[in-house]
């Protein structure tokens, strides 16, 4: 099985590697595109199907960087970790829908058809074959269309729905480059509707301003304006009530150019390591308070957990590795930045963190000499 596999592989590969474009006319290029596109289809039923054995085997390294199967599986097939989550759902939900397990098998499905079936053919799986002749017939959004359908008819408790959606919330926020950035939001309807009901006025505003101009702008594009304000006004707020004003943070996002940092600085406190001579290196002490500096320093030094191909950048939490209670100091040595996942785990089994930069491992403390 393993061998046939990879034979197709490296042969494919061979194939694509010589493969030039240009020697094709318009209709052998639309041929090899389709053929392509069955290829990758049936490629997704593969993973997919056995990706759903290693989340059930627990076939991942559990002290490594990966908190679960979902983001194993996000490295591998390099996505986000919320898809290949849905992947490896869509796997153990498929066991109950054979026809749909088949057609995916068979290449009549995409990844993204069988994700929305199996939700929708788990809720009622009598709705499966239509939903199937809905996915050769409709396109992806007419399918979705369908599998939202069928999903509110079977649910004869709407409480449950809305507490499911409200279980799934989310607001996810990802750097696309060093110059631009991506915010994802998802939850129940209400709440959702009523973050852009807050915005609908600001749009407005911003509306009459682009007009007043004559600059025309999109509506996505005054949409986004308007949040941004939101959360501008809301530090302002929070500022002049006494909280400390933040309304934007570079520290955690990576580097910015220069002329964002020159738009920034009229109304940001501006963080300095070395500019009143202090060497955060040489800060250190006993106890678990963390000065100033050295926390400057770690955030500039570490944006995202330390720990090799964990890649969470909020929410990150200070840990001693050798711990306070065996006499380790609050130095910048001994002092690293951390998920949650791998804060717990390394508390728990009593591990230590050791290698360079973002790049560390965890280790027994017995092979960590102090």
């Amino acid at each position: 099985m393993f061998e046939v596999l990879r034979e197709s592989i490296e042969s494919l590969g061979s194939f694509v590697a010589v493969l030039d474009p240009a020697a094709l006319d318009g209709v052998q290029a639309k041929e090899m595109v389709e053929d392509f596109a069955q290829l990758e289809r049936l490629a997704s039923a593969g993973r997919t199907l056995v990706s759903g054995r290693v989340a059930e085997t627990g076939a991942r390294a559990n002290d490594g960087p990966y908190r679960d199967a979902g983001a194993w599986m996000a490295d591998v097939a390099g996505t986000t970790i919320g898809r290949a989550k849905a992947t490896i759902e869509a796997a153990t939900r498929l066991a109950a829908l054979p026809s749909t397990a088949a057609a995916f098998r068979a290449g009549s499905l995409s990844q993204v058809q069988v994700e929305a079936i199996s939700v929708a053919a788990t809720a009622n799986p009598r709705a499966e074959r239509a939903l199937l002749v809905s996915a050769a017939t409709d396109g992806v959004r007419g399918l979705k269309d369908a599998c939202a359908r069928v999903e509110a008819a079977a649910s004869t408790d709407q409480a449950e729905r809305y507490e499911s959606a409200r279980v799934r919330r989310s607001l996810r926020f990802r750097r696309i480059s060093d110059v631009e950035g991506s915010l994802e939001m998802r939850g129940p309807l209400d709440l959702t509707a009523r973050v852009m009901a807050a915005l609908e006025p600001i749009e407005g505003n911003l509306f009459e301003e682009a007009r007043a101009s004559e600059c025309r702008e999109e509506p996505a594009a005054l949409a986004f304006d308007a949040m941004v304000r939101m959360a501008d006004d809301s530090a302002t707020v929070a500022f002049e009530s006494g909280g400390s004003r933040a309304p934007a943070t570079i520290v955690g996002v990576g580097p910015v150019p220069v002329d964002v940092l020159q738009r920034l600085v009229h109304d940001s406190f501006l963080k300095a390591l070395i500019t009143d001579g202090t060497d955060g290196l040489s800060v250190s002490h006993l106890g678990r308070t963390i000065p100033v500096r050295l926390r400057t320093a770690l955030e500039e030094l570490q944006p995202e957990c330390v720990i090799a191909g964990c890649h969470t950048d909020r929410h990150l939490e200070i840990d001693h590795n050798v711990p306070v209670e065996e006499q380790g100091l609050t130095a910048l040595w001994n002092l690293n930045r951390v998920c949650r996942h791998h804060h717990r785990v390394k508390t728990v089994k009593k591990l230590r963190i050791v290698g360079e930069g973002t790049n560390k491992r965890l280790v027994p403390a017995s092979d960590e000499p102090p």
